[in-house]
């Protein structure tokens, strides 16, 4: 419906530049020289060259059904759970079913489908502007593609774009959604809010050492007191993420059929126990 060339035409096309994190250190122009002749280039001159060029992204709009309610309108725990639980199986379908990797799991490509059948899926997975046909990855450019809130550790390190890595994406999103509690705001003292911040080497940084043990128990403070029975899920989450590889977190992925299926399994179990859990206490 329109692209990003049509939204700049007229624009200067080029690389991407970012401004200069160390003062310019050239004498600054008086009026006269910037009246007649001399450097033009205005700002560029206090900017770098980063070495990658614009994508000409197109935006389309797609109408489906079901017809669904936002991630952030869950109205209990229990609904959660099964929302992210059904909504991780809709992803497991579309890598292995359809060939296809979502790449962009974040708070606006789930939504909660209402109903009473407990056999039809509470939560699916929506927008495949980002996807990526797994049979054309290899063609596909090397640009970070997703949600930076949500953004894996690898996907921000330019690794090749993987299943597994989305999977750290639902951790993400996950404690996102229970933070803000249906408000879509992040409190201003949560660690979180760092995730927006920075270039994407401290990003990286940054979310590395959140996943530590240490680290991540201060994020699961963060949960209101309702939430508080779902902290062995975030903690089984994450030590299935990233186990420890020579005392260090690991984050690569294991493409091999076995460690395919043996991940999804174990994070689906995962939610389907405390989901059982929480039924029988009720």
């Amino acid at each position: 419906m329109e692209s990003t060339a049509d939204l700049r035409r007229g624009l200067r096309w080029g690389t991407y530049r970012k401004f200069l994190k160390t003062d310019c250190c050239e004498k600054p122009r008086s009026v006269d020289e910037q009246q007649h002749g001399g450097d033009t280039g205005g700002l560029i001159r206090y900017t770098e060259d980063v070495g990658a060029s614009f994508m000409n992204r197109i935006l389309t709009c797609v109408v489906t059904s079901p017809l669904g309610r936002p991630l952030h309108t869950f109205q209990s725990p229990s609904e959660l759970l099964r929302v992210f639980h059904d909504a991780i199986k809709c992803h497991r379908s579309l890598y292995h079913d359809a060939g296809i990797l979502h790449q962009d799991v974040s708070a606006g490509n789930i939504i909660i489908l209402d109903g009473e059948d407990e056999e039809k899926p509470k939560g699916i997975l929506i927008d495949l502007d980002s996807a990526i046909e797994l049979a054309n990855r290899e063609e596909a450019e090397s640009n970070i593609v997703g949600t930076r809130l949500f953004l894996a550790i690898g996907v921000i390190n330019t690794d090749n774009h993987t299943y597994r890595h989305d999977l750290e994406s639902f951790l993400y999103l996950f404690l996102w959604t229970i933070i803000t509690n249906r408000s879509e705001c992040l409190p201003k003292t949560s660690r979180l809010r760092r995730w927006r911040n920075g270039d994407w080497d401290e990003l990286a940084m940054c979310k590395s050492l959140d996943m530590k043990q240490d680290d991540f128990e201060r994020i699961l403070e963060e949960f209101p007191l309702d939430f508080s029975p779902l902290k062995p899920l975030a903690r089984d989450l994450r030590q299935i993420l990233f186990p420890l590889r020579d005392g260090v977190l690991w984050t690569g992925t294991d493409d091999s059929p076995e460690g395919t299926a043996r991940l999804y399994d174990e994070i689906t179990q995962a939610f389907e126990e405390i989901i059982a859990s929480l039924r029988g206490c009720q």
